[in-house]
């Protein structure tokens, strides 16, 4: 008989992969939660930008009907009639858009709607909203410091967790190593 592989199964065995699964399930779970967190928080930024900049919209009207000059208000705005600019102070050259809100590529926000036709007759208004990519950029910021405190948060208590369940399997180890040595020097003598 000729032994062609020797293996010894052990509580070691699948520890690598239990580690790895630990550590991908608490990866994914902080992962989830950071997106959740990212989305909600953006939506909740715009939502604010949208609500301050649609309170601007009525102040615009009314000024320009006491007879304001484009430059002479601060929000940033256009006025279109039959697609035509009216008047605009507006930097950014935009299409046309078919959604009530759309977001847009420069970290601003345009809202249109319609003019009331008592004011002007198939008018439209879009409001640009401020800029609020600095935000953005301390959700970022947020969401990121988030993972490493989670990170550590996760890997220390599972430290301090792993330590506290093994105390006693390395007390009986050490029991059976001493039993061992004991028994082997009263043995040899």
């Amino acid at each position: 008989v000729q032994v062609e592989e020797k293996r010894s199964v052990g509580p070691s065995l699948c520890a690598d992969s239990i580690k790895a699964s630990v550590i991908a399930l608490v990866l994914g779970f902080l992962l989830v939660v950071g997106y959740f967190y990212f989305s909600l928080e953006k939506a909740r930024i715009i939502k604010k930008y949208e609500q301050d900049t649609r309170k601007n919209k009525g102040i615009i009207i009314s000024s320009l009907m006491r007879g304001a000059d484009c430059s002479d208000i601060k929000q940033a705005f256009a006025i279109y009639q039959d697609n035509k600019i009216i008047c605009s102070n507006i930097k950014t050259k935009f299409e046309m858009f078919d959604s009530p809100r759309t977001v847009s590529e420069d970290n601003h926000i345009y809202f249109h709607s319609r003019v009331p036709p008592r004011i002007m007759q198939r008018g439209l208004i879009v409001l640009q909203s401020k800029d609020y990519s600095f935000e953005i950029a301390a959700l970022y910021k947020n969401v990121f410091l988030f993972f490493i405190l989670s990170f550590a948060f996760f890997g220390l208590s599972g430290w301090f967790l792993a330590r506290m369940i093994l105390k006693p399997w390395k007390i009986s180890k050490e029991r059976i190593e001493n039993f061992i040595k004991d028994a082997t020097h009263d043995l040899n003598t």
